[in-house]
């Protein structure tokens, strides 16, 4: 079984916020929260697990709520949106990763994060907290100032403009979420796919991280040794979308770093719809030693984002193989 896992506390993070907007005619518009699962192979169900709000108003009056989330899985290495209404997005984002905040009267329904600043906190069923962000203390009974000035939510032209996370490139863990310096609005960065939730006009990018969709379904990735010791990567696509094509890391460690080992980009199929499986031979390992692989997608604009990891034991005989595979997660965490 792969035990591959992302440390407890660093899975779910606050990834990009619509933040509020001075613009009067954009107090209609829905804020949104977007979450990140930086796991590679783990679906996290975050029923259960509950947000909680501070929001401090232009005037200085502060509100707060705990929500309790329903039933809502987000895949690896992707986003769900929390929004404050139901409202019209880009069409990419799919239905079932659009979750509405159920908030009480007392709160302003659109500016859930405050305009004049916020707290974020998310914890799982057991109370461990997975993240916390923004320029208040969090604090009931303090009536605090922020931290740190929120940016206009606005350009000079009147778009709205999200702000963005900072993560550690090479681990997917977030940069601390109460820094300024930490989220940078969507209008200040290179944005290979721009999306929306809320107004076409929106600058940001709700529902993926790291600058445009993940390209590529991936169902299986696995990695076999062979009689002759070399290791056999194999993984197979349900479809792809303007897809270059992959390259593979390893390391000997979880936390990498990870080392390029194609010398040049293993192609894709650009985009299909149908199942297409791809090998790859590692000749360059040693025995008794653990590797870990990593698979990296390029599509044909250069986004790179990281499909899977996978753990091949050192000690495993020439038959053994270590498997990562979709379907049976998906069923595992049906249960």
């Amino acid at each position: 079984v792969n035990d591959d896992r992302v440390p407890p506390g660093q899975q779910i993070s606050f990834s990009e916020l619509m933040i509020p907007s001075r613009v009067g005619r954009f107090y209609r518009l829905p804020q949104w929260i977007e979450l990140y699962n930086n796991s590679d192979i783990e679906i996290v169900n975050l029923q259960g697990w509950q947000l909680e709000i501070e929001a401090r108003d232009a005037e200085g009056e502060h509100q707060h709520v705990v929500i309790t989330l329903d039933d809502l899985r987000v895949p690896p290495n992707e986003t769900v949106l929390l929004v404050t209404q139901v409202q019209r997005g880009a069409t990419d984002i799919p239905r079932d990763r659009i979750y509405l905040l159920r908030l009480p009267n007392t709160f302003d329904q659109n500016q859930v994060l405050g305009e004049g600043g916020f707290f974020l906190k998310l914890s799982d069923p057991t109370g461990s907290v997975s993240d916390t962000a923004g320029n208040l203390d969090g604090d009931k009974t303090t009536a605090d100032e922020p931290a740190w000035a929120l940016p206009d939510g606005t350009t000079e032209l009147g778009a709205r403009v999200s702000l963005m996370r900072r993560y550690y490139h090479v681990t997917g863990i977030p940069f601390e979420g109460s820094h300024a310096a930490n989220w940078v609005p969507a209008s200040h960065l290179p944005l290979t796919v721009m999306q929306y939730y809320g107004s076409d006009t929106d600058i940001g990018n709700p529902g993926y991280r790291g600058g445009g969709p993940l390209p590529v379904t991936l169902s299986s990735f696995r990695a076999v040794r062979t009689e002759t010791g070399t290791v056999l990567l194999n993984w197979t696509t349900e479809s792809e979308k303007e897809n270059a094509g992959f390259h593979i890391l390893r390391s000997q460690t979880r936390q990498g770093p990870f080392v390029k080992l194609t010398a040049k980009l293993i192609a894709g199929q650009g985009t299909t719809g149908q199942r297409h499986t791809y090998t790859w031979t590692d000749t360059t390992v040693q025995p008794n030693i653990t590797y870990y692989y990593r698979l990296e997608d390029v599509s044909f604009s250069s986004a790179r984002q990281m499909l899977a990891t996978v753990r091949l034991r050192g000690d495993v005989s020439p038959k053994g193989k270590r498997v990562t595979q979709w379907s049976r997660l998906k069923r595992q965490n049906s249960h």
